[in-house]
């Protein structure tokens, strides 16, 4: 009986085991497709039905202002707003990795009513970025290469246009960045502003620029640049830059020291964080203080310098600086000087809040000083 109960249980168990055999397999859970691109590093996500790469990145940043001791035509409060938007778009070809970037900027600038360009009320929406690039070369409107954030100030530490035309190359030298340039003429003579001065340099400005870091402390940047003065009545002059700049950090603390001079190319030194065309030179002084006089002639010189120093309370950055800039041409002559200090606190990863205050001295032509106090703060966020 037990030998006949045995038999039957294994008869079960192996036509059990054949008929499991006869049935499909499970189909196994189809792998997640690969959405990322790690050659490229975090943030690339791949185009569907495309063998490129996408990453969008920008911020958006609130900029307010009070200012002590402004005249009339000027309000004490300025509440303002900016944001960037770009796209970065990798893929590789025979030739090696293309990258293609375009990047868009909205600012709290006034434009005329009904303007088609405006996009956002009381703003304008304009190109930020849009350029080419293959391996070291560069093509489009992208920023200058001997823009360093020059001039440590609360505008942004930017003294260049957001992006400016220009033809690239960059090579790697051990470890220093060297790159040669052509870029679109800053001419500086504020045609908006001096009706007379509405001609434009023929070439191009030529630079070059070099970024060299020794070691963990010491980080050196510097540039040249060749600028051709043009005057609307006849002749033109050669004139140039030169712009330099050093970080050295020891941490916590990170010094950095810089400056600029000009001899006939003031765009480069103007620190004004809206652009050099429209600078404190020329925006100021209404216009007087240009490359030269309308023939070419009377040659301005600028020059910028300037010291901060930061320290790192973890996460967050406690910060002093002064800037001094001075522009002379012909007659006239502006300087101002900057001291300040600052505080930024991180509140979350990309969200920072930043108090600054400061003074400024300016100087019109050699008239009395006018000091002004100002408590800047910057809401930002990155993505």
């Amino acid at each position: 009986m037990k030998t006949s109960l045995l038999l039957s249980t294994v008869a079960l168990i192996v036509a059990g085991s054949a008929y499991a055999a006869d049935l499909p397999a499970k189909k196994a859970a189809p792998a997640a497709a690969q959405t990322g691109c790690p050659a490229y590093g975090p943030g690339f996500i791949t185009i569907p039905g495309t063998d490129s790469c996408l990453n969008i990145n920008g911020y958006f940043r609130s900029d307010n202002k009070y200012t002590s001791n402004q005249d009339r035509g000027k309000a004490p409060f300025n509440l303002g707003y900016k944001f960037i938007l770009r796209a970065d778009v990798r893929n590789n070809t025979e030739l090696g990795t293309v990258r293609s970037v375009i990047g868009l900027i909205a600012v709290d600038s006034p434009i005329a009513k009904g303007s088609s360009t405006n996009l956002i009320s009381g703003g304008s929406v304009a190109t930020e970025s849009a350029f080419v690039e293959l391996g070291g070369f560069r093509a489009g409107a992208a920023p200058s290469p001997v823009d360093f954030d020059n001039a440590y100030n609360n505008s942004g530490v930017a003294y260049q246009p957001t992006q400016v035309g220009l033809l690239s190359y960059t090579a790697a030298i051990g470890a220093t960045s060297l790159t040669f340039a052509a870029q679109s003429a800053e001419n500086n003579n504020d045609a908006v502003k001096t009706a007379d001065f509405t001609t434009a340099a023929s070439r191009p400005d030529l630079l070059i620029a070099a970024t060299s870091k020794l070691n963990d402390t010491v980080t050196l940047k510097g540039g040249l640049v060749s600028h051709e003065v043009v005057g609307s009545v006849s002749g033109t002059a050669q004139g140039f830059a030169a712009i330099g700049r050093v970080d050295l950090s020891f941490a916590p603390v990170k010094i950095i020291l810089g400056g600029a001079y000009a001899n006939g190319a003031n765009a480069y030194v103007d620190n004004n964080g809206n652009g050099a065309i429209n600078g404190y030179f020329n925006s100021t002084m209404g216009g007087v203080v240009k490359d030269s006089g309308t023939d070419a002639s009377n040659i301005s010189t600028a020059n910028d310098y300037y010291g901060a120093v930061e320290y790192a309370l973890g996460a967050h950055t406690l910060y002093a600086y002064a800037d001094s800039e001075k522009g002379t041409q012909d007659v006239n002559s502006y300087k101002r000087t900057d001291y300040g200090v600052g505080f930024k606190y991180v509140a979350a990863k990309g969200l920072y809040i930043r108090p600054e205050i400061y003074q400024k001295v300016e100087n019109a032509n050699a008239a009395s000083d006018t000091t002004s106090n100002v408590f800047y703060l910057r809401i930002r966020r990155d993505f």
